[in-house]
């Protein structure tokens, strides 16, 4: 056989793949596209800042109305009770010369007296005379005293009825310049003499005022 018979009789096949993805056997795996709606995005930003400032200003504004109430209920407290305070008296000329026996003032004392009320630490309501009860509320008087250079120390507030013991506190000095109170109640039951006095830790009486609880009929 001629080598150009040899020739014609071999056969070649060549196949040819464009992709390797479309080979028989290979898995195409999906792909995952996101795609941003940026529009979208920017709308709801700005719906979420508009709630947020509308919150912002309705929180101010119910501070606002709390803080001014606030003030306008302090204006009325103090209108109600600042009126009847007395102006400050310095008791130190009165425990040299007493005019009363029955409001003496000793060292370490400066101040001591009976009021309806204690505002911002000072007394108000003056109390001349007798207590004066009835038969339908109690009667509330407080007991204030003012001391200097007894710090450290301690008080007792002593509250007397018909030279019996119904009440004792014990009050501590924690300045130089300390003010304090104690405060009782009076119904129709206290009718009588009472006392209250101040006295140290060494039983030394610093202080002692008298005053008769009465009763007053209404009707």
């Amino acid at each position: 056989m001629s080598e150009k018979d040899k020739e014609k009789k071999k056969i070649v096949f060549r196949v040819s793949f464009s992709n390797q993805e479309n080979m028989p056997g290979n898995r195409v795996e999906p792909q995952m596209v996101t795609e941003w709606n940026y529009l979208r995005i920017a709308i709801a930003g700005l719906v979420l800042i508009f709630l947020i400032v509308i919150g912002i200003i309705i929180l101010q504004g119910d501070e606002k109305s709390a803080t001014t109430g606030n003030n306008e209920q302090g204006k009325q407290i103090k209108q109600a009770t600042t009126k009847d305070i007395e102006p400050d008296t310095n008791l130190a000329d009165k425990k040299q010369a007493p005019t009363n026996k029955s409001a003496q003032i000793y060292d370490g004392l400066v101040r001591a007296k009976l009021a309806t009320g204690i505002w911002e630490n000072e007394p108000f309501g003056k109390i001349t005379g007798s207590i004066k009860v009835n038969g339908e509320e109690a009667t509330g008087i407080f007991y204030f005293t003012e001391l200097e250079n007894m710090k450290g120390k301690a008080v007792f507030h002593i509250w007397k009825y018909k030279g019996e013991v119904i009440f004792k506190k014990k009050r501590d000095i924690q300045e130089n310049s300390w003010k304090t109170y104690t405060s009782k109640l009076f119904t129709k039951h206290s009718v009588g003499p009472w006392t209250v006095e101040t006295v140290d830790s060494n039983k030394r009486q610093l202080n002692v005022i008298h005053f008769d609880v009465v009763f007053e009929n209404k009707s």
